[in-house]
């Protein structure tokens, strides 16, 4: 993989003997679990719900396939057994990076279309997912709303691109230029910083994702 900074890449990288049950031992005694679906929003005070660790692993793609579990960070060391850690800080290239988190959905869970505050990396663990991108220089074609300044997420797209687009509402969206990729187990992904994406679940999944310190 050579690395380009305003590029998207991806490339494979071994995943070793993963299963959900491994997360027993670094997952937090209680899960906060988000909504999959509703209202485009991502405001400080959404509501969630809160299961015990061991509850959601074992039902994580049934009895709680509407719900969906992000951004819980995990100790390094959990990448270890996981893949051939020398090999993805050669990828890398040693940048320094956040701790990882992990976030897990089941089939048609989806986060609507962001940005994050720095370049991200993604390992696929468990399942299949679909990303759909768009370059910095799209944010108004794409409607991008700042009404959730100081939140989590600050800047938020008003289409959803999980149903038709009214493209009698947003216009400009015929301009805007997408890119759709998905990713397998082992798939490794490198989002520049600034770049739009929405995430959808095509198949129960599990993938961690590492953030770029600026």
């Amino acid at each position: 993989m050579e690395l380009v900074e305003d590029r998207l890449e991806k490339t494979r990288i071994n995943v070793i003997n993963f299963d959900v049950s491994r997360l027993l031992c670094v997952f937090p005694d209680k899960v906060k679990l988000r909504h999959k679906q509703g209202v485009i929003d991502y405001a400080t005070n959404r509501k969630f719900i809160f299961v015990k660790k061991e509850d959601y692993l074992n039902n994580c793609f049934t009895e709680y396939k509407d719900l969906y579990a992000g951004n819980i960070e995990m100790p390094i060391q959990f990448l270890y057994g996981i893949i051939p850690f020398n090999s993805f800080r050669k990828i890398t290239k040693g940048v320094n990076l956040m701790p990882p988190r992990i976030w897990i959905g089941a089939k048609n869970t989806f986060t609507h279309c962001h940005k994050d505050k720095s370049a991200n990396w993604t390992i696929q663990l468990k399942g299949k997912k679909r990303w759909i991108f768009f370059p910095p220089e799209d944010k108004e074609n794409i409607y991008i709303n700042i009404k959730y300044k100081g939140s989590e997420i600050e800047e938020v797209s008003e289409i959803d691109f999980f149903k038709k687009i009214d493209l009698d509402r947003f216009p400009l969206y015929k301009k805007a230029n997408k890119t759709e990729i998905i990713c397998s187990e082992g798939d490794l992904l490198y989002i520049p910083e600034g770049w739009y994406h929405a995430v959808e679940n095509i198949e129960d999944s599990v993938m961690i994702n590492i953030w770029q310190l600026k």
